[in-house]
């Protein structure tokens, strides 16, 4: 807080002597260890005055449940965030949010927090009374797919419009085909909502990958392999969190050890994509050539990809839990490689490169497979 302060100062004293035209704004970020409120009060007091917005980043909140702007708060994962954002929204600063609905570890999945979108910004709005910065990271230049819906819906949250932007998106983009082909991308959105544990931070993803992002990886195989299984069922669970230094970095002033969260399990997932894949295909075969066919058929890319996606992460899970060592191997690696393949095919947008975000888990399992305990 007071860098901020000292850069908004300094910024004012240039304006006044003619180096600026203007005062820029400045943001600041709460981001990992940054959720700390500040140990000094005055400086958010102060910062009241200048140019400044102070900015949460929801890089830790899970998208299997919405936010929740209450007055009573359990320890589940979101409602600590939401205790949170509500001790900050105290503190009288113009304040932002930014969301994850996209991320460098989703690849392609691009339908991430659509079902609980105005919900979530109902909340932020009731917990930070000055939000004037609604954004969320890693937005697709070319070709975003469903983040066209997520798009539309931060326009019309910020702007304060209509709700009804989903059915108006819909309608608009499809046609006649509207609301069956709506049915089919809500369950899609449903079918990620544990994006973030298997993908974010503290997730499956960093468990698989643990060899390759850590030197001394801090889980060893049998603890690996148990994270893996509850990863894999789902539930209400409390995940243990190593990978943040035995603690959440949003509990630091809890004293709470443990993620509490619920999320619909690994498995699951990709039972219902396959579903969704082979009901959404039937539907575009029936149904007559027109522009609004087309648009089904660029959004199937995007549902075949998120697809893949879990499928993979879901084969080298179920090895994982499964083997204590090398056997079954060669298996794996073939049926990786057929996955590999596949992926390359799909091609969705340039600014996404699910071939090497595959190659990395890839790596990863072969290092673990390697390893010598």
């Amino acid at each position: 807080m007071l860098f901020y302060l000292r850069v908004c100062r300094h910024l004012k004293e240039a304006k006044n002597n003619g180096y600026l035209g203007a005062v820029p704004t400045i943001c600041g970020i709460s981001y990992y260890l940054t959720w700390r409120l500040p140990s000094v009060v005055e400086y958010p007091k102060q910062l009241m005055n200048e140019n400044y917005i102070h900015i949460m980043y929801m890089n830790e909140r899970s998208f299997s449940t919405g936010m929740e702007a209450i007055s009573t708060f359990d320890t589940n994962i979101n409602s600590v965030i939401s205790k949170k954002l509500n001790e900050w929204g105290t503190l009288g600063m113009y304040q932002g949010v930014v969301e994850y609905y996209n991320y460098s570890g989703y690849g392609g999945i691009g339908f991430v927090g659509q079902e609980s979108f105005f919900l979530d910004w109902e909340c932020y709005n009731s917990l930070l009374p000055k939000l004037n910065l609604a954004a969320y990271m890693h937005p697709l230049m070319c070709n975003p797919g469903p983040l066209r819906l997520t798009n539309q819906m931060l326009a019309a949250s910020t702007w304060l419009l209509s709700n009804d932007v989903r059915q108006d998106f819909f309608e608009k983009r499809y046609g006649p085909l509207a609301e069956r082909w709506q049915s089919f991308w809500r369950k899609m959105s449903k079918s990620v909502e544990n994006v973030k544990e298997m993908f974010g931070q503290n997730s499956l993803g960093w468990c698989l990958c643990q060899h390759l992002y850590w030197k001394y990886p801090p889980y060893s195989r049998a603890d690996c392999r148990k994270l893996v299984k509850t990863y894999l069922d789902g539930g209400d669970v409390s995940l243990p969190n190593k990978f943040s230094g035995g603690k959440a970095v949003i509990f630091v002033n809890d004293g709470n050890s443990n993620i509490k969260t619920k999320f619909s399990g690994l498995n699951s997932s990709v039972k219902l994509q396959q579903e969704i894949l082979s009901q959404a295909l039937n539907f575009i075969e029936e149904s007559p050539d027109s522009i609004w066919k087309q648009r089904c058929l660029a959004d199937l890319d995007w549902f075949k990809l998120c697809a893949l996606r879990y499928q993979l992460h879901q084969a080298i899970a179920v090895a994982r839990a499964k083997n204590q060592d090398n056997r079954g191997i060669d298996e794996l690696a073939a049926q990786l490689e057929n996955l590999a393949l596949l992926m390359s095919i799909v091609t969705i947008s340039p600014q996404i490169d699910q071939k090497n975000l595959m190659l990395e888990i890839y790596r990863a399992h072969l290092m673990y497979w390697n390893r010598k305990d």
